[in-house]
This record gives C-alpha cells, structure tokens and sequence, in this order.
C-alpha cells in the first residue's frame, strides 16, 4: 500500500524582497509628492512673517521720521550699540546706509528688542544681531540686517532725473511730504530672503515695504529699471535707483 502524504501550506512571515521594494518605491513616491508641498507652505510661512517685520520696521521708520523730522541720514555715521558702556561705536559710509541703517535706529528702535526683527525668516543664525555687542570686533558687518533702505531717501529725487551730472549737494535729508507716490516708492525691501529653498533661489517674487507703511509680496520683473546713479560708478539697482528718486514709483 502506497501512504499518501498531505501538504500543509507553510506559514510565513515577513515580507518578500519584492514586496519590501514595492513599499519602498510607493514610499519613495509619497515622500516626492508630499516634501515639497511642505517646503512651499514652510517658505510661505516665513515669506508671511519677512512682511510682518517690514511693516513693523515701516512703523519704526514713521517715527523715526516724525521725531528727526527726516528718514535716516548721513553721509557717514556712528553709534554706540547697546550694553556696550560706549566703549566702541559701528560707522558707516554713505552709500552704505543700505545696509548699515541700524546704527542710527538706537533711540526709537534699541537693538535687543528689535534686532531679531531686522533679520529674514530661516536666516541661519537669526540672532547675529546679538553678537554685536558681545563680540563687536569679529562680528560686525553691514551685512547684519537682512532688510535693504533705498537710496533714493537720502538724496533729492533729481539725482536720477537724468539731467544731472555728479553733483553731492544733491545729497540731503528727505521727508515723507517728498514722496510722491507713497503707495508705489519701495522704502525697504527683504534682500536676504533666507526663507527661499535653493531651487527658489532665482525667484523674483520678494517682500517689499512701500512709504505709505504697506508691504507686499511684488515681482522684481514688475517694478521700473533701474537708472544710472551719477555719484556711484556700480551699476543702477533695483529699488535704490528709481527714475526721479524718492519722487518716482517702483511700482
């Protein structure tokens, strides 16, 4: 007599290996789908709070100018920071009050109240203002703010008519009644904007605050060219050289 025999199917556990690179694969896919949407609404985030410091910084220079009875100024400047028993100050040349505009802020906007709000959102180190008035010497720049004062508030709005030759006299102290088109003059504009990923770093859109106190998200490719600065040899930029100065528009 032959004994028959009866299989059993084995029980198994785990995954084949086809089965894991299924998963992987479906994974993979997801995380391509959902990873950027997360990156865009991280970069919009702090697209959102860059505007919020420019109108802060918008209401800082109202005062400002209300109480000097002019926006921000010199030729060249010096401040002591804070906490610093004015044992050194920060100078700065003329056209470089783009960037070194802080220096002059102390009495209507201290530093280490404000300072973090003068840095982009996602800068690497958001509290480099800070390193200021611990380690002056090593960590001064005029490369601290990440928010840009144009130019065309520091000198008469003829300066970039076009008919004038290199004549310094032109620079001089701007208030807002010289503003022509409040809501269309860029007075500040965000020319860090750390929050941008490194595939958004050719972007155009950018945060700018205008002299009426508005700030908003523009394009670079919608505002006016740029035009010839005769008092600086550098190419014309973008907000700073505006057609007729603080008397032109952006946008």
């Amino acid at each position: 007599m032959i004994a028959r025999t009866t299989r059993y199917p084995m029980n198994r556990s785990g995954f084949t290996l086809i089965e894991l690179l299924v998963v992987v694969s479906v994974v993979a896919v997801l995380m391509s789908l959902v990873l950027p949407a997360l990156f865009s609404a991280r970069s919009i985030s702090r697209a959102t709070a860059s505007l919020t410091n420019l109108r802060t910084l918008g209401q800082t220079l109202s005062i400002y100018e209300n109480t000097q009875q002019a926006y921000p100024f010199g030729r060249w400047g010096w401040a002591n920071p804070p906490e610093t028993n004015n044992n050194y100050s920060f100078g700065f040349l003329m056209w470089s009050i783009d960037r070194a505009w802080p220096v002059l802020m102390h009495d209507v906007a201290p530093w280490p109240e404000h300072a973090r709000a003068w840095v982009s959102p996602g800068a690497a180190d958001p509290n480099r203002f800070a390193k200021t008035w611990t380690d002056p010497i090593s960590t001064f720049t005029t490369d601290l703010p990440s928010y840009r004062y144009s130019y065309a508030f520091i000198a008469s709005g003829s300066l970039w008519d076009g008919r004038n030759k290199a004549d310094e006299s032109l620079i001089r102290l701007q208030r807002f009644a010289n503003v022509v088109f409040p809501s269309g003059k860029v007075l500040m504009f965000d020319g860090e904007r750390a929050y941008l990923s490194n595939e958004q770093g050719d972007s155009p859109r950018r945060p700018v605050l205008m002299a009426d106190g508005s700030a908003a998200i523009r394009s670079d490719r919608d505002a006016q060219e740029p035009v010839r600065n005769p008092l600086r040899i550098q190419p014309p930029k973008l907000y700073h050289d505006t057609p007729d100065g603080i008397g032109g528009r952006d946008f």
